[in-house]
């Protein structure tokens, strides 16, 4: 009688560490697509991309378990039904996140732009277009325009500043501007104070490492 009781408990355990696995399974899914569902809490603030990339390696070990292989291994488990929906919303989230992202902020950037025009007008006497003012409201640690020559890249950089100054997010001394060139470098400073009213320099890249050796080195007497 003894040696049936051992036989069903250890059954009993056997079955109650592999509900126990599926259901920390389950619950770390939920984790996980409760980090997406944080990332579009704000349909005012823009998602940094990088997030994509940061959500998949921090959920690298998770997407491993939950595969076809694995799974199976939890076939007999009282929720394994919920576990499957679980790893399919898991397996459709982790697929489009990029895309759901690029969604999110172009929603964001349009809603941003109307609000953008009404702040800052007309930049250098004309009314930018929606590829120059999204350029202007996308609040991203950096943005890379290509445009050929005479398409507004420099307007587009005015503007840049204006509504930085006028939306209050930068003070004039927070600002740094970089050319390549001296001459263009002192058209920018020109058109900056003509359209914003402040005198905001314009450096090339050169004078800007002089000017900080300069700085942090005493010269020598």
């Amino acid at each position: 009688m003894r040696f049936i009781q051992k036989i069903i408990a250890k059954y009993n355990k056997k079955v109650k560490n592999r509900n126990d696995r599926c259901d920390h399974l389950i619950e770390q899914i939920d984790i996980a697509l409760k980090e997406i569902n944080v990332l579009f809490l704000d349909f005012q603030s823009f998602v940094d991309p990088r997030k994509e990339k940061e959500w998949c390696i921090c959920n690298t070990t998770l997407i491993k378990n939950i595969n076809r292989k694995n799974i199976k291994n939890y076939k007999k488990a009282k929720n394994y039904k919920v576990l499957l929906e679980k790893q399919d919303e898991l397996y459709r989230n982790a697929n489009t996140l990029k895309e759901q992202i690029s969604i999110h902020n172009n929603a964001v950037t349009e809603s941003k732009i109307q609000n953008a025009y009404s702040l800052i007008g007309d930049v250098e006497g004309r009314k930018l277009d929606k590829q120059q003012m999204a350029c202007i409201v996308k609040d991203f640690h950096n943005h890379l325009v290509i445009a050929g020559a005479g398409t507004g890249k420099t307007t587009t950089v005015v503007g840049k500043i204006k509504f930085l100054l006028k939306s209050g997010k930068c003070k004039p001394e927070d600002i740094l501007v970089l050319s390549f060139t001296n001459a263009s470098a002192s058209e920018m400073s020109k058109r900056i104070n003509q359209e914003t009213g402040y005198n905001i320099d314009a450096s090339t890249f050169h004078k800007l490492g002089l000017n900080i050796i300069t700085r942090i080195i005493p010269s020598s007497k």
